[in-house]
């Protein structure tokens, strides 16, 4: 149910139509519900990212070609190049530490509870199909996904949880938008869910992350739905 995950404070119907509001005179930009999932699963989860998730080196994708190897990706120039994400290792997931059960419930929670399926549609005000589109991805230094949208297919409604508590700004990795002159730069926020419409008129990407940060990584849980 969603009183499993989400907080209350988002969950009511005067909050469901202030975000629906927000998010339909946002002119084609992205909405930010920050706090948005309870403190003690957001705890654990964030505990599965950093210490039990097992990741794969970075997919390195270039444009025109998709995912490419480490040396045809060195070879490409910097402009033919669109990415450079982790995955969870797929091969590994026996390996993964005791907190991957509540990872997976949270997984299972987005992708089939009617309830949360439910409050999408209320926040987005859009027609929307059940059974979104759901993956775990991690950003480390120098990895980065440059400008493009994201129309494929069906796809109407991208949603993003970030799972980062110690992520700073300068690190970088913060998701850009263009829409006609309007522009939107939204900063890596732990425990916030960002959604936006595919079929604005909008490109966006995701800024370098800064050596700075480290051996840091920015985690997060996303997706598409349908219509």
């Amino acid at each position: 149910m969603i009183d499993d995950w989400i907080s209350s404070e988002h969950t009511g119907l005067e909050e469901r139509n202030y975000y629906r509001q927000v998010f339909a005179n946002g002119d084609h930009l992205p909405l930010r519900i920050p706090n948005v999932l309870r403190s003690d699963k957001v705890d654990i989860l964030n505990d599965f990212f950093e210490h039990d998730a097992i990741w794969a080196e970075s997919d390195l994708a270039l444009r025109g070609k998709g995912f490419v190897s480490r040396q045809e990706w060195e070879e490409a120039s910097e402009s033919e190049r669109l990415s450079a994400i982790k995955s969870l290792d797929s091969e590994q997931i026996e390996n993964f530490g005791p907190s991957r059960d509540i990872f997976f419930e949270f997984i299972n929670a987005i992708k089939f509870d009617r309830s949360i399926y439910d409050w999408f549609v209320d926040v987005s005000g859009l027609p929307l199909v059940p059974v979104p589109s759901i993956s775990a991805k991690a950003m480390g230094a120098n990895d980065f996904l440059g400008p493009h949208n994201d129309r494929t297919e069906n796809r109407r409604l991208a949603y993003i949880f970030y799972f980062s508590r110690d992520w700073q700004a300068k690190f970088g990795g913060s998701l850009e938008f263009r829409s006609g002159e309007k522009t939107s730069s939204l900063a890596c926020e732990h425990n916030s869910l960002v959604i936006f419409d595919v079929l604005a008129d909008q490109i966006h990407w995701i800024s370098p992350v800064h050596e700075i940060a480290k051996s840091r990584l920015r985690y997060t849980v996303g997706g598409w739905f349908d219509a």
